[in-house]
This record gives structure tokens, sequence and C-alpha cells, in this order.
């Protein structure tokens, strides 16, 4: 259903449409709760939608979530600033955690950022709350971006387009957006129309062959 509609507290996933891709986030509700309660509302009402990745490090992490794009913006859902939600047991172990983004101690806002490598030394220094379960070749290919001197994409505005809600339904049966319906329905009608299309033009070159030859003899 679409994220306007959603009726889930806790949904279990987040999706980010790029313009490198979809990027479907896993919550870790169970050990930041604040933090993926900012993360999911904030997507609930389009605050992502126009922005852009504003900080790309390669072999380290892709930064996001800022509106003004400077890294220097951003608010949470509680006004401004809330606490870190750090847990020993997770660790930037490997390419597709996501954790806030902040400034020291107790200053998360809406800036997030994906690790593209292993990162231990942030390690207890930002709150993890989710990781890239689907969607990681479009981290990758953000990863790989040509940046200026601030780490700031050169020519390309590397940005989140839409964001969804994913939910399980009564029975645990996974929820699709409307939205990908549409989409869904739109390849296909394309894929049949180029079908038929070729389909056409190999009856019309068989057609021109066989009475050409007819004709010449």
């Amino acid at each position: 259903m679409p994220a306007s509609h959603s009726t889930s507290t806790r949904p279990p996933f987040v999706a980010l449409e790029t313009s490198m891709g979809m990027i479907c986030i896993e919550l870790y509700w169970d050990h930041a709760p604040r933090t993926c309660k900012n993360f999911a509302e904030l997507a609930r009402r389009g605050y992502y939608n126009g922005t852009i990745f504003h900080r790309i490090i390669a072999d380290f992490m892709i930064q996001g979530g800022d509106p003004t794009g400077t890294g220097r913006g951003g608010a949470s859902i509680y006004g401004d600033r809330f606490p870190d939600e750090i847990h020993d047991n997770l660790k930037h172990s490997g390419a597709g955690i996501i954790s806030m983004a902040n400034t020291g101690p107790n200053t998360n806002g809406s800036q997030f950022f994906i690790t593209l490598a292993p990162a231990q030394h942030l390690d207890g220094k930002h709150t993890i709350f989710g990781r890239v379960a689907a969607g990681m070749r479009a981290v990758q290919r953000i990863g790989l971006v040509d940046t200026d001197a601030h780490d700031g994409p050169k020519s390309t505005h590397i940005s989140v387009t839409q964001n969804m809600i994913y939910e399980w339904d009564e029975m645990g049966v996974f929820v699709v957006p409307a939205c990908m319906y549409v989409c869904v329905c739109v390849c296909v009608c394309v894929c049949v129309c180029v079908c038929v299309c070729v389909c056409v033009c190999v009856c019309v070159c068989v057609c021109v062959s066989v009475f050409g030859k007819v004709n010449v003899s």
C-alpha cells in the first residue's frame, strides 16, 4: 500500500527509490526503536523525497537525508536532535549497514549513511538501525560516482526520488505498494508491445523475401 495509507506502527522495511535504483532497508526495531520510528516516519511523510546523497566516499560510505544538501541540515520527528541507541552486538562489520550520521554523541536528526565496506572505527559512535535488504548494487553504483574535494558528487546529483513503506498484512503476506503494481503493469505492457512489433517485423521481412523472389523469377 502507499506510504500515505500506512497503518503499521513498525514497518519492517523502508524503500528508497533513487536515481541509481531502489534501495530496500530492513529496520532493526528491537535494537533502535526511536531511531527506526524517526526514519520510518520521515519516509512516510516524504521528507526524503528530492534529497541527495551529498557525501560519497569510495570504499567507505554514502551519506544522505539532509533536505538542504549541505550536510548541515535536517531535523528529526522529535523536534531537533535525539539520543543515540548504541548496542555492543551491532557492528559496522561490512557493506550495507545503515546508521545515523551525527556531529557527536546524541545529535541524531534526519541524516544517515550506508557503509560500502567494514568500518569498525564507527562502532559505538553511530546508531546502527538497519541494513540494506535489497538494492546493494544501487548503493555500490552511488559509491562509484566522481566526487569533488568535499566528497560531494561532481556532476550528477544522486537523489532520492520517492520513499515507500513496506508492510506485512494480518496473514503475514508481504504487501506491495500500489505504485509497484502500476510499474509492473507498465513494464508488462511495454514488453508485450515490443514482442508484437518484433513479430510483425519478422513477418514483413519474410513476406518481402518470399514475394520478392517470386517477382524476380
